[in-house]
């Protein structure tokens, strides 16, 4: 799951009122990017947000982990994203 806050990027502890606002669905491309499959009415919505925690554990065991991608589009309607150190 990834859980969006409004916020500055930097090292800070994981807010209390995260809300899951989008889902990694899968690989786009060869470079690092992913599609988003988002729960709001408009994807680009997202890509104004400062900072993005992904969940790497589960939902019972959440692991969050604060991600600031490179370049966030849209790209025929799906929202993707450039996830930092993936090449």
């Amino acid at each position: 799951a990834l859980a969006l806050t409004v916020g500055s990027p930097g090292q800070s502890p994981v807010p209390p009122d995260l809300v899951v606002m989008a889902q990694v669905k899968e690989p786009y491309g060869l470079k690092g990017w992913i599609k988003l499959y988002t729960f709001g009415e408009a994807p680009d919505g997202l890509k104004h947000f400062a900072e993005w925690w992904c969940n790497r554990g589960t939902e019972a065991r959440p692991v969050w982990e604060q991600v600031v991608p490179e370049a966030v589009a849209v790209h025929g309607g799906t929202l993707v994203a450039k996830w930092p150190g993936i090449e």
